[in-house]
């Protein structure tokens, strides 16, 4: 191996061991859990209203193309980060809450009026809310641009 190979894949290897340490894992279906989703329609997501997406479970990052997901958390206290879309505009806000085992939790948001947005966590079964937060919407830059009209002659 020459020198040039040998130092890119000896910069390249721990680069990309350090982000995989961060990516929450599921606990196996083995061992006691509960489920956390996000509340998700397709209908929403695609026109980028309602939609909530969780960005955080304890500090560690979930696959980001894995939008719809459920994920496995071990019975006890957890940290979920969230976002929240509504209209164009987005929120994050961090929430507490305790899994039981067995229970299936689903992560929500909804425009609270004026420029706050609501988020909680709710047991699936019993609707009953586990975890609330407040965060502020801010606007998302909208691409503009001119129109630009080019005279054809014959």
């Amino acid at each position: 191996m020459n020198i040039l190979t040998s130092t890119v894949f000896g910069l390249t290897l721990p680069l990309l061991a350090s982000c995989a340490t961060n990516v929450f894992t599921s606990v196996p279906l083995n061992q006691p859990h509960a489920v956390i989703k996000p509340e998700v329609t397709l209908g929403n997501f695609l026109a980028g209203n309602g939609t909530t997406q969780i960005l955080e479970i304890d500090g560690r990052n979930p696959s980001y193309w894995r939008i719809n997901d459920s994920y496995r958390v071990t019975p006890g206290k957890h940290t979920v980060g969230l976002l929240g879309l509504e209209r164009g505009l987005n929120s994050m806000s961090i929430l507490d809450f305790t899994a039981k085992e067995g229970k299936t939790y689903i992560a929500k948001s909804d425009q609270a009026g004026g420029l706050k947005m609501k988020f909680w966590i709710e047991e699936k079964d019993s609707k009953n809310i586990v975890g609330t937060s407040m965060g502020v919407l801010q606007v998302s830059p909208q691409s503009s641009y001119t129109p630009i009209f080019i005279p054809i002659s014959n």
